[in-house]
């Protein structure tokens, strides 16, 4: 078993599959988890993605090309993946970002519904501070003792890089930017 050190002592290295990694936080988070030591495998929907893939992020163990929009490529993808061995975590990523398609928008904002009606529904809202809500995840031992430290440190890393970037950035200004929607 491999073993890499940090600060925090010694962990295992985890065997990781990210899909949509050609780009944006999946690009991020595979960056990340390879300069820490893990095994990374990334995911492209074709072979010219995939070739940005291989440049942009050198050391990557594989790459499974297939796009998952369409039942047929995603079994390929399945079987590719089954090829390669058991993984430790999977980060799902594909589709989520600006280039996705639109979807079908549902005609209530949940901001806009009333507290009891939110809390029915199972909606939380965020911290306000979103500095406050990544401080709390990176310090929180209970999800470390969950997720693990690598897992944490990732999200928290990928966190602060969308809050350095569009942090400044209205609700209406990400919602443009991303073409976010409440969806069906």
């Amino acid at each position: 078993m491999v073993l890499f050190s940090d600060t925090r002592g010694d962990f295992i290295v985890s065997r990781v599959f990210i899909t949509g990694s050609a780009d944006g936080l999946g690009l991020a988070a595979a960056t990340l988890l390879l300069s820490q030591g893990h095994e990374v495998v990334g995911h492209a929907r074709n072979g010219a993605r995939e070739a940005d893939l291989r440049q942009a992020a050198p050391g990557l163990t594989d790459v499974a090309v297939g796009d998952l929009s369409s039942a047929a490529e995603t079994r390929a993808v399945a079987d590719q993946l089954n090829a390669l061995g058991r993984f430790d975590a999977v980060i799902h990523n594909a589709g989520v970002g600006y280039r996705e398609r639109q979807r079908i928008e549902t005609t209530i904002d949940p901001a806009k519904i009333s507290e009891s009606d939110r809390e029915r529904a199972g909606i939380r809202r965020l911290h306000e501070s979103q500095l406050d809500a990544i401080a709390a995840l990176d310090n929180s031992t209970l999800l470390r003792g969950i997720l693990g430290d690598a897992a944490v440190d990732m999200v928290v890393a990928v966190r602060r890089l969308e809050h350095d970037r569009y942090g400044d950035l209205g609700p209406e200004q990400l919602a443009d930017k991303f073409r976010m929607a409440w969806s069906l």
